[in-house]
Parts: structure tokens; sequence; C-alpha cells
């Protein structure tokens, strides 16, 4: 009897967890238009420094229009997997647990690894890169960043151009800083810094840098969206979103031709 009781406390227990867990979100965002615009995206898209930490098999993005006029662009790197294949009994652990073996990352998020790195464009009449400038970006890095350990810890960064205070990146990069007032498309190269692919910017060419990879950006369709668990109405403790702007929820539905809502 007592075994009875321990049982149904444990199963209430953790379906009390699951149900505490659960948490509702919505797919209509206000005040954005989903677009669609190629070569818009080409323009800025990201090169990467992938090293030793593989290159993405894919590039997708999904494009909306603000209310204000501004241009968002989120693109999303998609890897066949991440792994930790430091030696260590934390990283096996990892492997063991988390992206193979149980796969737990599977079950979280869903197939691959997804990484996003976020543009805000704004108009700059009479300038190049299709009359659009960058405004702003957001990505995650990797914070205090050790292999030997279990996991990593994302850290959100946020750049707002023109940059008032950037000592950090001026002091990596020289007086002839140009990207920290707007940086161009020519600036939009980051580095991959750990082995679940976060991001470090590197806007300015540096001694010994690996070859920065260019991939050419595919529309996010549904299907693909879908197929990656971007989003899940209904969060809970077994089923996460992945990283995603908000925006990104809502896309141009397939029948509708590219660049609708973009002036070029």
């Amino acid at each position: 009897m007592k075994h009875l009781i321990w049982i149904a406390s444990l199963c209430l227990l953790i379906a009390g967890s699951y149900l505490c867990s659960l948490k509702n979100h919505t797919a209509e965002i206000a005040g954005f238009h989903p677009a669609r615009n190629d070569s818009l995206a080409k323009t800025f898209a990201p090169g990467l420094r992938a090293g030793e930490y593989g290159i993405p098999e894919r590039l997708l993005y999904r494009m909306s229009e603000a209310s204000d006029g501004s241009i968002h662009i989120a693109y999303f790197f998609v890897w066949p997997y991440e792994r930790n294949d430091s030696p260590g009994i934390m990283p096996w652990l990892s492997r063991t647990l988390y992206t193979d073996g149980l796969s737990l990352q599977g079950i979280l998020f869903g197939p691959g690894d997804v990484e996003v790195i976020y543009l805000v464009l704004e108009r700059n009449s009479g300038g190049p890169a299709d009359g659009y400038r960058i405004k702003s970006m957001e990505f995650e890095t990797a914070g205090d960043y050790d292999p030997r350990d279990f996991g990593v810890s994302h850290l959100p960064v946020q750049y707002t151009f023109p940059l008032e205070s950037a000592s950090d990146l001026r002091a990596a990069h020289g007086p002839n800083s140009d990207f920290l007032s707007f940086p161009g498309s020519r600036h939009l190269i980051f580095r991959v810094i750990s082995w679940n692919h976060m991001f470090e910017w590197e806007p300015a060419s540096r001694a010994g840098a690996e070859e920065t990879v260019s991939l050419r950006p595919e529309y996010f369709s549904e299907e693909d969206w879908n197929h990656f668990g971007m989003f899940k109405p209904v969060e809970s403790i077994v089923s996460r979103n992945r990283a995603h702007p908000e925006f990104a929820r809502e896309a141009v539905p397939i029948s509708i031709a590219p660049k609708p809502g973009v002036k070029k």
C-alpha cells in the first residue's frame, strides 16, 4: 500500500510539474507584415568562420516589414547536429544524455541545430546595399565558455547603431573601425566559437582568420519551419521553442511571389 501511495504521489508531482510548465504563445504578431525579398536577404546575409565546428548545411531566412517601415530579417543557420567531442566526463555525459544517446536535445527542440542572427534595417536613401543600412543586430554568444563543461551558457548580444560605447570592439579592431557607425554588409562576419554554434561578431579582417563561408539564403518555408520545430503554440517542460524573434512566426504563403511589401 505504501508503495502505491508513493507511486501515485510521484505521478501527481510529475503531472503537476508538466501542467505548471505549460506556456501559451500566439503566432500573430501585431505591427509586422511578413515579406520576402531574396535579393535583399542575400545582400545582408552574414558570413561565417566556422572552423572546427563545421559549415552549416543551410541558411534560411524570415523577413517582415514593421509599421515604421524598418525591415526585420532573421537568418537561421542549420547544422545537422551539435555535439561536444571534447574529452572528459562532462562532455561524455553531454553526448550520452543530451545530444546523442537519449537525445534530449532532439526531444526538447527538434532535429539538427538551428541558430539565429537577427538584423533590423532602416531606409538609407541613395546609399548602397539596396537603399538600406543596418540599424541593429542580435545574436547569442557563449558566456564563460569551457568545452569541459556539460553545457554552454547562452548570452544574448545586441548592438544598436551608431554605437556610442564600443571600447571592446575598438580595442580589438583598431582606430579604423568604420563599422561602429553603421556597418555595411561586408562587416557581417561571425565566428562560431563553441560546439553548440554560438557566435562572435568579427566585423574587420584579422591576421590568421579562418576562411569566411557565404551561404545563399533560402526562404524559410512553413514546411521547414514545422520540420525543425521552431515554434510550439504550447510550450512545456518537454517541448521548447527554438530561438527566434517573434515576427518570424508569420510567413509569406508559398503562392505569393517574392518581394511583397519591400521596395527596391
